[in-house]
């Protein structure tokens, strides 16, 4: 779902509430929620103009080949062999922190930011979103070929 700011503008809302596909925000402080994004907590990427470019292919792939065929090459593909997968998944559980975080180096602007705020040098990690998400997407095709 997509809405428009202005008129050529398309922004991707973040969070969608389930059922009735109404944006949601977050509020500050109590976790509780807000339609409004004027009043959604600062300091959150609450919507974008990202694209979700697999389900842009996915559909395209559907209306060339059809629905079925999509459906069979899906259960060919869970299918396949899990050793490759196996060693990544075990790979990436390892790298957990044990709070239960994938930790990484901060970049050169975040280190000073941290070293600024005190942190020691040996806790200076953040979490990346893009290793979460890389991670997260190899856990869950692993899940679904189970």
């Amino acid at each position: 779902m997509m809405e428009k700011l202005c008129n050529h503008s398309l922004v991707w809302l973040r969070l969608y509430e389930p059922g009735t596909q109404r944006p949601v925000y977050g509020l500050p402080g109590d976790g509780g929620k807000t339609y409004e994004v004027a009043k959604a907590r600062p300091g959150y990427s609450w919507q974008g103009r990202w694209y979700p470019h697999d389900a842009k292919r996915a559909y395209g792939r559907i209306k060339v080949v059809g629905r079925e065929a999509v459906l069979v090459e899906r259960a060919k593909t869970r299918n396949r062999p899990l050793w490759a997968a196996d060693q990544r998944v075990q790979q990436i559980c390892a790298k957990l922190s044990p709070n239960g975080f994938w930790l990484s180096p901060p970049d050169q602007e975040q280190d000073r930011l941290l070293r600024e705020a005190g942190v020691p040098e040996e806790e200076r990690k953040i979490i990346r979103t893009d290793v979460f998400c890389e991670n997260a997407r190899i856990l869950l095709e692993y899940l679904a070929r189970k």
